[in-house]
């Protein structure tokens, strides 16, 4: 920690993808003006490859991408979705099964395989196909979360999200406009959300016209060129 720190501290600009993690650093006792604010770029052209497959008229799908780890909160998604129809929704869950074993174990256990299905790993170059299958994408986490790129890349999809109120999450997402905020580890709470989801369809639509434009790659990399040069010109030693 020391050895990071001091690192940090030599550092002329530090970068964050999201406003939360500057506040963390702040309150570490970091100088605000020393940061820069500015989200993650993305392949858009990867996401937006593959063709939007039109929405289901009976189930909305629901897609969870990302750890199988305990922190990510996927347990309490796999409970909160015990109970709604399995003709009326539908829960992909994709990760890597084999990094938590005994976790995995847990979620086969708690999930009800009538409406939910385990799809292992999915590599990064077909994760727009799966989300040009998806109406709501999931983040339930338990810890703080900085800036999931899960979240761009369902935006970018035009796809909406319903997330834990946690961390970054609550910055990514706004409530009622692009998505939908649930409190953390609240299984009660989680399951209203989703029922509320799929039992109004139309505010699916709302929610996906509401997603702002997604910064790609080429702009990320302008952005940080840009700070590369205002320092080299500041400094040219």
């Amino acid at each position: 920690d020391r050895l990071v720190r001091r690192a940090a501290m030599g550092a002329d600009v530090l970068i964050a993808p999201s406003r939360f993690l500057i506040e963390q650093y702040v309150e570490a006792g970091f100088t605000a003006d020393r940061f820069r604010y500015l989200e993650n770029g993305i392949d858009v052209a990867r996401i937006r490859h593959f063709a939007r497959e039109a929405p289901s008229e009976d189930r909305v799908r629901f897609t969870y991408l990302g750890s199988l780890a305990w922190q990510k909160g996927v347990h309490i998604l796999l409970k909160a979705f015990c109970g709604i129809p399995p003709e009326e929704a539908e829960l992909r869950v994709y990760g890597d099964p084999t990094v938590f074993p005994d976790y995995v174990d847990l979620l086969h256990e708690v999930a009800d395989p009538r409406n939910t299905s385990f799809e292992g790993s999915v590599p990064n170059e077909e994760v727009g196909g799966v989300l040009a299958g998806t109406d709501v994408v999931v983040v339930p986490s338990l810890w703080y979360e900085n800036s999931p790129v899960v979240i761009q890349e369902a935006f970018a999809a035009g796809v909406p999200a319903i997330v834990s109120e946690i961390g970054a999450l609550a910055e990514k997402v706004e409530d009622g406009r692009n998505g939908v905020l649930c409190v953390p580890g609240d299984v009660s709470d989680w399951h209203s959300k989703l029922r509320w989801l799929v039992r109004d369809r139309c505010l699916l639509d709302v929610l996906s016209a509401g997603i702002s434009p997604t910064q790609g790659i080429d702009c990320h990399t302008a952005h940080v060129l840009g700070i590369y040069l205002e320092l080299s010109e500041a400094d040219p030693a």
